[in-house]
């Protein structure tokens, strides 16, 4: 079933939308900027029409979008919007997701213990989306060998 809305007077299919602009993001690296741009206009549609998922999804590229650019604060900001509007529409899918990309924006900061705690409960939450759960095992071990505590990570990844 194709989920199709109206936005500010142009039909949506929201599928497409997305596979859409995350496709250009990967062939135009450089136009990250056009990419935030138009994810802002998707955003206020969604918002407008207070579709939960459409939100969800809209924050969610413009925090990757974001991370791209390495413009962190921008990044942060839509996470935690993100986290907030996820919890307000029962969007349960979008959490880990967030808690990662929460934990790599912590990362690229350089705050280890945040970014440690962010893809452990990244972790700990997948245990209902499993397709997130070695990305987070991996991303949780890598805090450590960035710390210089490479055989701890050495011995998470090789489980001993």
């Amino acid at each position: 079933m194709q989920q199709t809305t109206m936005a500010h007077g142009y039909l949506c299919n929201k599928p497409a939308l997305s596979a859409y602009v995350s496709q250009n993001l990967k062939e135009n690296k450089n136009k990250t900027e056009d990419a935030v741009t138009y994810f802002d206009y998707a955003l206020d549609s969604a918002e407008l029409l207070k579709d939960g998922g459409f939100i969800c999804e809209a924050l969610m590229h413009l925090s990757i979008s974001s991370f791209i650019q390495n413009n962190l604060a921008a990044a942060s900001n839509y996470l935690e919007r993100l986290a907030q509007a996820a919890a307000e529409y029962f969007e349960y899918d979008r959490k880990v997701p967030c808690l990662f990309m929460q934990g790599r924006v912590a990362l690229q900061l350089g705050d280890y213990t945040k970014a440690e705690q962010l893809f452990q409960m990244a972790e700990a939450a997948a245990i209902y989306f499993p397709q997130w759960k070695p990305l987070c095992q991996i991303w949780y071990a890598r805090t450590f060998a960035l710390r210089g505590q490479t055989l701890k990570a050495q011995q998470m990844l090789t489980g001993h």
